[in-house]
């Protein structure tokens, strides 16, 4: 049979199910807590995730080439145009990168409130971190290093039981991590053909391209997550609302069955077995 709470099969003998280990006597969410709506913003977040990533691979690999091709002609003719052209470029996509990863930004750290938020309502599931660290733990010094990949690891872990979800939680922190710190150890400068410097653009390229593919897999991993987490929390709210629903109807109709028909005299109850006097 499939489990109420997270979805997978389960043995009908037990009580308890051998995937998430939810009391199955339990609804799949309390009635009375609140849930929040995350696939139409998971999608968004999904879709800003991709977007980032192709940004950042054409920042970090095309307008370079397009700038150095630009430099040449100018240095081969003398003028300094091709220089001004080939810095203006740079400057539109480094304000393009900066627009799509604060667009992006807000729609993880939103996402993963409403993520967080949805753990309170799943019977069972918890968190020894509140949903606030959702926006604080980015911004926390020295904390931002371990708080968000271990919410996002508590709310994957939670919403889905699956094995997968450390490997995956792990590999995103990991290239995430890696992007932030080894540009800076490298000293990368993808404007070194404009200043006068020894210029070896096979070699950047392959550096800055390689950046650029490693942030594009952490985004991959953090969509990934997002994507089956939306989906598996979204399916488990619905299903409660479904059982909530017929305890509702259920509760109704047996309310509707005790009660005083119209017209009886006394408003009291009628007593199974005799008459009613109209």
């Amino acid at each position: 049979m499939i489990c109420a709470h997270c979805g997978n099969h389960t043995d009908p003998n037990t009580a308890y199910c051998t995937t998430c280990g939810a009391d199955r006597n339990q609804p799949p969410t309390w009635p009375n807590v609140r849930t929040f709506a995350v696939r139409g913003l998971g999608l968004a977040t999904v879709v800003a995730l991709a977007a980032a990533s192709a940004v950042r691979l054409l920042t970090a690999v095309v307008l370079p080439l397009i700038g150095r091709h630009l430099w040449e002609q100018s240095a081969a003719a003398g003028t300094s145009d091709g220089v001004a052209w080939a810095l203006r470029l740079r400057w539109v996509g480094t304000v393009v990168d900066f627009l799509v990863l604060v667009v992006t930004a807000v729609l993880v750290t939103n996402w993963l409130w409403r993520a967080r938020k949805n753990l309170d309502a799943f019977p069972g599931a918890g968190s020894d971190l509140g949903a606030g660290w959702a926006f604080g733990g980015w911004i926390t010094p020295l904390a931002n290093f371990v708080i968000p990949c271990q919410l996002v690891f508590q709310v994957a872990k939670q919403s889905l039981h699956r094995r997968w979800v450390g490997p995956v939680v792990a590999g995103w922190w990991t290239c995430y991590l890696s992007y932030q710190f080894l540009p800076r150890l490298l000293d990368l400068d993808d404007l070194g053909y404009l200043k006068g410097r020894d210029y070896d653009v096979e070699q950047y390229l392959l550096v800055n391209g390689g950046m650029a593919l490693v942030f594009a897999v952490a985004g991959g991993c953090l969509a990934f997550l997002v994507y089956h987490v939306s989906q598996a929390q979204t399916d488990r709210i619905a299903r409660g609302e479904v059982v909530h629903a017929y305890a509702a109807y259920a509760a109704a109709a047996a309310q509707s069955v005790t009660a005083v028909p119209d017209g009886v005299p006394g408003g009291g109850q009628a007593v199974a077995g005799g008459t009613i006097q109209v």
